[in-house]
């Protein structure tokens, strides 16, 4: 569930940056700047919360132990279906995409149905629809389509068909086709359908722009202003007339800046987004119940920070601070660094266990503490990072709070020959085995 939660939160805040920023984009950048960051912000905030940095870390600690039932006697009931929070907002959000699924379905129907009655005829050498009821010119479904009527007149066709002819050319039907896919899947986020009124702005924009290239000004101004009804509102195409058209008409009046935004600022404001976006993602280790293998799987990225004051503390340094114990092996470099972590992670093992009330509720999830080596070894700022509850995240905690009673003294960390004070996060996977998976359904946090 904390995965689901961490996923919605960080695509909503990406996309929320992305939107707020857009307006400095807007007034510096040009169409085809602003064109590309409208859709790498759609991906971003899709794509971005799905990756997972790693780098060399502390190791997470997974404890596994049989599932103990909370029923005292009595056999579970087979036909008893256990819904968890994760099932319950999985199935609304299957649910929604269904029903957008659904209404987009049948509106690209109707679409193809009105489609079909047009004729097909031939313009400047490009295949254009003509259609027997009053509607605006649009780009839709690859093709063009516009009434019969406009044929009457050749200059106001021409002006149509360029517009139309440039939002094919420039492949706006591909944007449109992705933004709307994303639509679909995150039916309810409210920040997509800004960013894709804001990209079909745009889109008009270039179209508007390749016309009066090749037409006065004013003419097509006043042409495109006399569109203000009959128009075909669809999710796929391009209309002439679905767009504000003060803004269009002001922007064709516009001139260009006069000096064109970086590519660099752009990409600063995604590479923020994606250094913001690093999850905890730890080494694994298995207790079943008593004595187990342990097996690394991956790695935990550590927070960036850089050298300050001397009661700053540092994630990454030279030389980094190691659990005792391995300094009388004669190891060195890699060896040792693997060793020490070995035998911190086999204090923790011995003395973590699984909270009662974690086991009753079935929590199941990684709490992570946050802890800094001292200049002399010892450790101190035990904090609670992340906690899913049933005293997991205190159980976390305690085993810190348990080296201290101990008095284990960590090699201090090295930056410039001199000892600095380094902070870790330990994150520790709870997990409980079930005898017979197929009992229940276990609640992931």
């Amino acid at each position: 569930m904390n995965e689901i939660l961490r996923y919605l939160l960080l695509s909503t805040l990406i996309w929320g940056i992305l939107v707020l920023a857009y307006p400095m984009i807007s007034r510096a950048g040009s169409l085809d700047q602003r064109r590309w960051y409208l859709i790498a912000s759609l991906l971003a905030g899709a794509l971005v919360p799905l990756v997972h940095w790693a780098s060399p870390d502390l190791p997470a600690i997974v404890v596994t132990i049989p599932e103990v039932s909370a029923l005292a006697t009595g056999q579970p009931d087979p036909n008893r279906i256990a819904w968890s929070w994760t099932d319950l907002v999985l199935s609304l959000f299957l649910a929604g995409v269904l029903l957008r699924s659904g209404s987009f379905t049948i509106s690209m129907i109707h679409l193809t149905r009105l489609c079909r009655q047009g004729t097909r005829v031939t313009y400047l050498n490009t295949p254009v629809y003509l259609l027997p009821f009053p509607v605006v010119p649009f780009h839709g479904l690859g093709q063009l389509y516009f009434p019969s009527h406009l044929m009457d007149d050749p200059m106001a066709f021409q002006m149509a068909f360029r517009h139309e002819q440039a939002h094919q050319q420039l492949g706006h039907g591909i944007d449109l086709a992705l933004a709307n896919l994303l639509r679909i899947l995150f039916w309810y986020q409210p920040l997509i359908p800004l960013i894709i009124r804001e990209l079909r702005l745009v889109h008009e924009f270039q179209a508007d722009k390749t016309v009066i290239h090749q037409i006065e000004r004013d003419t097509y101004a006043r042409f495109i202003s006399s569109f203000r009804s009959t128009q075909l509102l669809h999710p796929t195409i391009h209309s002439l007339d679905q767009s504000p058209l003060k803004q269009r008409i002001m922007q064709m009046y516009t001139s260009p800046t006069t000096w064109k935004l970086p590519h660099i600022t752009i990409l600063l404001a995604l590479v923020s987004i994606v250094l913001g976006s690093t999850a905890f993602k730890g080494f694994t280790w298995t207790q079943h119940a008593g004595h187990a293998p342990l097996a690394m799987l991956d790695s935990i990225p550590p927070s960036d920070q850089l050298p300050g004051s001397e009661d700053e503390s540092f994630s990454v340094v030279e030389v980094m601070p190691r659990f005792p114990g391995c300094e009388d092996q004669g190891l060195t470099g890699v060896e040792l660094d693997r060793c020490a972590q070995r035998k911190m992670l086999e204090y923790v093992y011995t003395h973590l266990k699984y909270p009662e009330d974690a086991i009753k509720n079935e929590v199941e999830g990684t709490s992570i503490a946050s802890f800094v080596v001292e200049k002399n070894g010892a450790i101190s700022n035990i904090k609670i990072v992340r906690d899913i509850g049933g005293g997991t995240g205190e159980e976390t905690a305690r085993v810190l709070r348990q080296m201290q009673e101990d008095g284990i003294r960590w090699i201090p960390g090295e930056q410039g020959g001199q000892t600095v004070r380094v902070e870790f996060k330990l994150p520790i996977k709870f997990k409980l085995t079930d005898p017979d998976p197929g009992t229940r359904k276990k609640k992931k946090r």
